[in-house]
């Protein structure tokens, strides 16, 4: 099934239990997780395969709160998340733009070459 990326509020309770989707967000948020990158052992792969695992039941139950919400409502939180969506875009293109500014370089340093 192809799915584009998500544009309101269903698609994106659709997209949140795709593995592509889990790749990204788990990737994303674990990773910025001082304690997570300091965790040893076998537990760390546990607790990936646990949220692998307990993603899809998220969408499942979003998707169902979803279906049952009053339109009305239903509206006002899909303009939130448009309005959410448009600063992530905005945030990350900033980042992008300013991880690539040779004036920033003088400060930070190039970036950092590609790990094998």
């Amino acid at each position: 099934m192809d799915i584009p990326f998500p544009t309101d509020i269903q698609q994106f309770a659709v997209w949140l239990g795709q593995s592509g989707a889990a790749g990204i967000i788990i990737a994303l948020l674990l990773e910025r997780i001082p304690a997570f990158k300091n965790w040893k052992g076998k537990g760390k792969g546990f607790a990936v395969l646990a949220l692998f695992i307990g993603l899809p039941f998220a969408s499942s139950g979003l998707q169902a709160l979803i279906a049952n919400v009053d339109p009305a409502i239903l509206s006002k939180v899909q303009a939130a998340l448009n309005t959410a969506i448009a600063g992530l875009a905005a945030w990350a293109v900033s980042q992008f733009a300013h991880d690539r500014d040779p004036e920033q370089w003088k400060n930070d340093g190039p970036l950092p070459p590609l790990k094998k």
